[in-house]
């Protein structure tokens, strides 16, 4: 019994791990469409930045080229440029900030897969440690087998269950094996009541 207790305890730990695993995940993926939505907007804003810098310099080319042969230096340019220039930085800084964080997003959501596959891997181990072992147990004292689901959690009547469902047939329930009748056996019904017609 301490083998099966032992194996349910690691199970229970294993499924406590993969809720964290699954709200880590979550929020991550959360964050990264965020990032995503951001990422969207920092793009158009820098668009619409490009093209009003652009407008400007078709606009003012004399300037431009005035600016430029002094040698393009913040004080040779006009206010009004330098303003769209400095509108147009800004929000080509905001695009790779957000694609940088998109990124890193994205690492921590290849771990996630990789860890997730891991506790998998480590479920699956657990389960087939706990058939052995329920499979000795029951070989052992079959009639102890509803004692024990008695006093396990919900979960774990299921881990139970589904580690030795050829097993748990022939495991009596209120004097009633779990897979119900024996084969072949007729399954008894009321006869509906017959009432009797004055003639």
């Amino acid at each position: 019994m301490g083998v099966v207790e032992r194996v349910l305890a690691a199970l229970t730990v294993l499924a406590e791990r993969f809720r964290r695993h699954t709200e880590n995940y979550g929020r991550r993926m959360a964050a990264k469409l965020d990032t995503v939505y951001q990422l969207d907007a920092s793009r158009a804003q820098r668009a619409s930045a490009k093209e009003k810098l652009e407008r400007w310099e078709a606009n003012h080319k004399w300037q431009v080229v005035t600016a430029r042969a002094l040698g393009g230096t913040d004080g040779a340019k006009p206010d009004a440029w330098r303003m769209l220039i400095s509108q147009f930085e800004a929000c080509q800084r905001r695009v790779q900030t957000m694609k940088a964080t998109l990124r890193s997003h994205q690492v921590y959501l290849d771990n996630f897969a990789d860890d997730e596959a891991e506790l998998k891997a480590q479920q699956a181990e657990a389960h087939q440690r706990l058939r052995a072992a329920l499979g000795s147990f029951v070989a052992m004292s079959p009639e102890t087998v509803e004692p024990l689901l008695a006093v396990s959690q919900t979960v774990e009547c299921e881990w139970i269950k589904a580690a030795m469902p050829e097993m748990m047939a022939s495991v009596p329930i209120f004097g009633m094996p779990l897979n119900g009748p024996e084969s072949g056996e007729a399954i008894p019904q009321l006869r509906p009541s017959v009432r009797r017609v004055s003639p």
